[in-house]
């Protein structure tokens, strides 16, 4: 009766160690298989936050290109009177005849000024929209360090001193047998 027992103790506790030592395993590997994925998501997100700030860029250069041309062919105080409205939403009331109640302006500085100040707000925003896409990508890449960094599993370092040992006996084996 003791040896059934003891054979059957035996079992037990060799299931108990296997199924164990699987579950540890199956959790390891599921969290290296949920770093790489949000690794894999971090750098998509990089990749399309840099795209975003080519594409807001590509942009802000067509405007400032198209509003530099437009300056370049305004020539008189009536074409720039005229091309006010392009580039200000304020109501200037640009009157080229002196009017009661009323401030005259000239014209053409006036739009060169409007104009320089529009390009320079579409350059500002397009720093802005740059600058928050490369808060988010440092954000990503902080995430990805992060996904990086997490201690090997328990069964890797246990593989590694496994493969230290066994580099070492075989370096002894083959000195103490002088190949």
């Amino acid at each position: 009766m003791l040896k059934y027992l003891q054979t059957h103790v035996f079992y037990v506790v060799l299931i108990l160690g296997g199924v164990i030592a699987f579950k540890c395993w199956l959790s390891e590997h599921d969290a290296r298989l949920a770093a790489a994925q949000a690794e894999k998501v971090a750098e998509a997100n990089v990749a399309s936050l840099r795209t975003q700030i080519a594409a807001s860029d590509a942009a802000a250069a067509q405007t400032i290109a198209a509003l530099k041309s437009r300056a370049a062919v305004i020539k008189t105080p009536e074409q720039a009177i005229a091309a006010i409205p392009d580039v200000s939403s304020l109501p200037l009331h640009t009157i080229p005849a002196p009017t009661p109640g009323f401030v005259q302006v000239d014209a053409l500085a006036l739009y060169t000024e409007l104009n320089q100040c529009k390009q320079d707000q579409t350059a500002l925003s397009a720093c802005q929209t740059a600058r928050a896409a490369d808060e988010k990508i440092i954000e990503e890449k902080q995430t990805e360090i992060v996904a990086l960094k997490k201690k090997p599993s328990f069964f890797k370092r246990l593989g590694g001193a496994f493969k230290e040992i066994g580099i070492g006996a075989g370096i002894g084996f083959a000195l103490g047998h002088k190949f």
